[in-house]
């Protein structure tokens, strides 16, 4: 087998054992799409009895409902829904994907991701492979007082190279441990920081150590998620069995075991969900100012998969994700503010028992 490295030629290592990168084999996956036709937000300033600040928080109540459908011939189940409401919301392409939300500006934030991606373009030459050296992966991903200096060490390192002063750090991993020492693996241990949601910097370990390769590598690219000047920041898990939710955090279980909400979605179904709750925030948050003048960003992801059991004593990749983002104006009503794309005059909505489905009926 010749696998290419970052070397000036590709080293033939067919006789070497080379552990393989851990992904399931793809299989069937479903063509899903999702998109809110629904928004009411209806706001009481300072009404909390909560504060932040010196202040009392604003209490708003939410209505979101979501069209969700199933364009495939495969039947799938949903395994949640993301949904945000904020002034500004960015999607950056980058090679490890993820999520950040803030209620404030955070232009001055610097957000890091480290994992392992399966291979890059480094130079236009393909890299897939890394020899991991005698102190394992532990001294790839060393901690902060290790030599040599982890993935903890380069924020402030990178930051300040660049000549960026950061308000105030995230970061995120997504990368798993082999044991042992001194052998060749798939993958190649990547490093990636944004800021201002652009990506400033790109590392990688290879040939022993950590490698600046800003703007030397193609990735095959995952979204990053920001979500800046935040109104409202929801994540609906389905679950088998029961959990608590946590509304002040936005998160949220809803049961589809047995006698429970069925998350099964037929082939070529559309159905309307309700993200239904109250919650409160800053009085002062651009993102309610947004919202009170009229227009506010939204982005919604939904999650499916085909089957999640193995198929012959072996696990298939069959999720799939959907996603949307736009910015809506809202039309200022006595209840509050409102987005509808859905709703005539003389109809309303009309709850399941489980709280989460919702169907359209004439008014009485």
């Amino acid at each position: 087998m010749l696998i290419g490295t970052a070397f000036a030629s590709p080293l033939l290592i067919s006789e070497l054992d080379i552990i393989s990168f851990p992904r399931a084999p793809e299989g069937p996956k479903a063509d899903f799409s999702v998109s809110v036709v629904y928004a009411n937000f209806t706001v009481q300033d300072q009404a909390s009895s909560r504060t932040s600040g010196g202040y009392k928080l604003s209490i708003i109540d939410y209505n979101i409902v979501l069209n969700v459908t199933n364009h495939s011939d495969l039947k799938a189940k949903v395994a949640r829904f993301n949904f945000a409401a904020a002034k500004n919301i960015t999607v950056v392409p980058c090679a490890l994907g993820g999520y950040s939300t803030s209620s404030g500006d955070a232009a001055d934030d610097g957000h890091g991701n480290a994992g392992i991606v399966e291979g890059i373009w480094l130079d236009g030459e393909w890299l897939n492979v890394t020899w991991v050296p005698e102190g394992g992966l532990d001294e790839i991903w060393g901690r902060e007082d290790e030599e040599p200096p982890g993935i903890l060490s380069f924020r402030e390192q990178i930051f300040s190279e660049l000549n960026i002063t950061v308000h105030s750090y995230g970061f995120s991993s997504s990368y798993y441990i082999i044991e042992g020492e001194n052998f060749w693996m798939e993958g190649v241990p990547l490093q990636e920081y944004i800021y201002n949601n652009e990506i400033v910097a790109t590392l990688i370990y290879t040939n022993g150590s950590w490698t600046n390769v800003t703007g030397r590598v193609e990735v095959k690219e995952e979204p990053y998620v920001s979500v800046t000047n935040s109104l409202l920041d929801l994540t609906t898990h389905f679950v088998e069995t029961p959990e608590s939710n946590y509304p002040q955090s936005g998160m949220f279980n809803v049961y589809s075991g047995t006698d429970g909400f069925n998350n099964t979605w037929a082939p070529h179904q559309s159905r309307l969900i309700l993200l239904k709750g109250t919650t409160d925030v800053g009085a002062f948050w651009e993102g309610l100012k947004s919202l009170k003048e009229g227009e506010i960003t939204l982005y919604t992801g939904a999650t499916n998969y085909v089957h999640s059991d193995p198929v012959n004593g072996t696990y298939f990749n069959t999720y799939s994700s959907a996603t949307e983002l736009k910015k809506v104006q809202m039309e200022l009503t006595e209840g509050g503010y409102l987005y509808n794309t859905i709703l005539s005059d003389n109809q309303m909505f009309v709850m399941d028992s489980y709280g989460v489905e919702v169907f359209i009926e004439p008014r009485n």
